[in-house]
């Protein structure tokens, strides 16, 4: 009986040495070896087994300009590649991290709709959100022959008629702008029909003794005359058919008392103590 006691205890010992034997430390490893991670955002790193709590563990980055890392957990500074390494005492592991910009979410633009003058130009300023997100945009214009746009959002009005402006992200993002370009009043190369009550009243400033024979219905078609020039969409049906006729007569939804020359502006104000 006591030789198979012995022999039990001997094969239980030999079981358990063996099994000692057998076993293998465990792998350091990281669970994904390429991660990507955004400016100004942190990610944990996870390891195959958690082996923290049982090794001291010293983690490193190649470029600590693009990416710093403690405890596992990184954090990107600018766009960049950099390698994440952890080391135990006999074991080490690497990651490969790229840290990119953060994409525009939208764009809105300082205007949504403008009117300028052929030779005028006029600035549009993109906002971003998220405010820190790679800022890199591209502008376009739909007509160059009308208006050009350059890299800063600066329009350049070439000819009459309507461009639109674009403002695009290089993830697809994108906002516009209906730039209306218009000719000068007195530039304009029309002569205007003796059925206006002054064709020359956007190049010539007019005088009192002219004005004084009027009745008040006839000064205030001469001031319909100049603001029919620049293009205002008259509110009374009658009125917006009677222009409408006229071929030298293009509607602007975006009219402006700005657009009118100095000519103009007095011309109005004078006529306008007559009414």
């Amino acid at each position: 009986m006591k030789k198979i006691l012995s022999f039990i205890l001997v094969a239980i010992i030999a079981l358990s040495v063996c099994g000692c034997v057998g076993l293998k430390p465990q792998k350091l490893a990281f669970i994904n070896q390429e991660v990507t991670v955004k400016v100004g955002e942190s990610a944990t790193l996870e390891l195959v087994a958690d082996i923290k709590a049982n090794n001291s563990l010293e983690w490193t980055s190649s470029n600590t300009d693009v990416l710093t890392v403690e405890g596992g957990v990184i954090l990107g500074k600018k766009s960049g590649n950099a390698i994440v390494t952890v080391k135990s005492k006999r074991q080490s592991a690497t990651c490969n991290v790229t840290v990119v910009e953060k994409e525009i979410k939208s764009i809105t633009l300082s205007h949504s709709s403008a009117t300028i003058k052929i030779g005028n130009t006029l600035t549009i300023s993109a906002t971003v959100t998220p405010e820190d997100a790679d800022s890199n945009l591209k502008w376009s214009s739909s007509k160059e022959d009308v208006a050009v746009v350059n890299s800063d959002g600066r329009v350049t009005a070439i000819k009459a008629g309507v461009a639109n402006i674009k403002c695009q992200a290089e993830n697809g993002v994108e906002a516009s702008c209906t730039v209306t370009v218009k000719a000068d009043s007195s530039d304009i190369k029309v002569t205007y029909s003796e059925d206006t009550v002054f064709p020359d009243s956007s190049t010539r400033k007019l005088t009192r003794g002219e004005i004084e024979g009027l009745s008040k219905e006839a000064v205030q078609l001469a001031i319909n005359d100049i603001y029919a020039r620049n293009g205002y969409v008259f509110k009374k049906t009658h009125l917006y058919n009677y222009y409408s006729a006229k071929s030298w007569y293009n509607p602007d939804p975006n009219f402006s008392t700005n657009d009118f020359n100095e000519v103009e502006r007095y011309n109005v104000n004078l006529l306008t103590e007559y009414k």
